[in-house]
């Protein structure tokens, strides 16, 4: 799976931050990472329907730019930056967990749906070197957390142990956000750190894939899915909103797009 590209949001400005912009958010372009997803669903006639668990994780998705040759380049806070003629690196780096607990119900043959808890954890670290001495890190929590509905459909079966299936998956979420900043100029300065007010999040995730059943207990599934975080904090958002000496952080609230393919091996007692 792989994180989109931030906004385009100037990060570096040349000639005293008059332009052009020599760095945005769009420049860092993630490759896709490995991940682990793991699920467990626990049919048990005391409960009103199966009980399914679900986790995934993706490792750090993260690019890095170096620039030399600058002119009175500024990093784009507010005010801006000191000018500076290299960045030695750009840092950026994302990371994404979610934990599912719902109940799964079998309305028909070809249709279950779901409601239940979610719990989201999108963290990002941005960290700039400029002439070897001067910093600038951001690190950014989100803990979104919530109720979320969803359903499964097959949408074609050969009647000979493959299908292909679609799903979904929609939840407004609360959002405990929280920001922290250092510049160290030549001397460190200390962290500045803020918890973002309570902030509604969504999430939304799709997903399309072909099962194949090898045996009566199992079954190999492979497919894409994609995943949306609306009003998270992001790292590349948090420059421009951050004060230069980081006595004060303000809050930018953005999104985020994850996508990739899945494959899974399934097996059932």
């Amino acid at each position: 799976m792989k994180r989109e590209s931030p906004a385009n949001i100037p990060l570096l400005i040349e000639n005293f931050g008059a332009g052009p912009v020599a760095l945005r958010g769009s420049d860092f372009n993630f490759d896709f990472e490995a991940g682990i997803e793991a699920s467990l669903i626990h049919d048990n006639p005391n409960l009103p329907a199966p009980l399914e668990a679900r986790y995934f994780w993706i490792d750090d998705c993260t690019d890095s730019h170096s620039i030399g040759g600058l002119t009175n380049a500024r990093v784009n806070t507010t005010p801006q930056g000191a000018a500076i003629s290299t960045l030695n690196f750009a840092n950026y780096t994302s990371q994404l967990q979610s934990f599912e607990l719902h109940f799964r119900k079998q309305i028909s043959s070809d249709l279950t749906v779901l409601a239940g808890f979610r719990y989201i954890s999108f963290d990002e670290d941005l960290d700039i070197l400029l002439d070897g001495f001067d910093r600038y890190w951001w690190g950014i929590e989100n803990d979104v957390f919530g109720f979320q509905v969803g359903a499964e459909k097959v949408l074609y079966d050969n009647c000979c142990g493959f299908r292909i299936e679609g799903t979904a998956k929609v939840g407004i979420y609360g959002n405990d956000a929280s920001v922290a900043s250092q510049v160290q100029l030549v001397e460190p300065q200390p962290i500045s750190e803020g918890n973002g007010m309570d902030h509604t999040a969504f999430v939304g995730e799709l997903g399309l894939f072909g099962t194949h059943d090898m045996s009566c207990c199992w079954s190999v599934r492979a497919g894409y899915q994609v995943i949306w975080l609306d009003g998270v904090l992001v790292a590349a958002n948090q420059v421009p909103a951050t004060d230069n000496n980081a006595l004060t952080i303000d809050f930018d609230y953005a999104d985020a797009f994850f996508h990739g393919a899945l494959i899974q091996l399934e097996r059932r007692w």
